[in-house]
């Protein structure tokens, strides 16, 4: 017969074991989505979003290789209305936070809590990091 302690270690132990599947699951299936995408070139990028003159293309091409990298993407699979709701679900035990990596650029640059959370798609934080570096 099995003590109580053995079956609350296997009861967790499953629960566990389901729960970091789920997880594993989901991240894998968003990192199948942006993968299946059609890479797009930092300039029709840059075209598509029609920028006004405060985010210059060597700015983009910056930026959205620290997202890329902080998602483990290619660059030319990310969107300008991707939301980083949405990307945070590639994050991982695997590959770790892209969000905390995105934080520490705003930390870098002295960027406030409030202005912070209006930065919600890949475009707004291109705005908010390229008026920060041209300052």
């Amino acid at each position: 017969m099995l003590s109580s302690t053995a079956i609350l270690i296997i009861i967790f132990s499953v629960v566990a074991v389901v729960g970091f599947s789920i997880l594993g699951w989901q991240s894998y299936k968003a990192r199948a989505r942006y993968n299946g995408r059609e890479l797009v070139t930092t300039h029709q990028f840059y075209v598509d979003c029609s920028f006004s003159d405060s985010v210059s293309e060597n700015c983009l091409a910056e930026v959205l290789d620290k997202i890329a990298r902080a998602f483990r993407l290619n660059p030319g699979k990310l969107r300008p209305d991707d939301k980083f709701s949405e990307l945070t679900v590639l994050d991982s035990w695997n590959y770790g936070s892209g969000i905390a990596d995105l934080e520490d650029i705003l930390k870098e640059k002295n960027c406030d809590i409030e202005a912070s959370q209006k930065i919600l798609t890949v475009r707004d934080f291109i705005i908010w990091y390229c008026k920060h570096e041209a300052s």
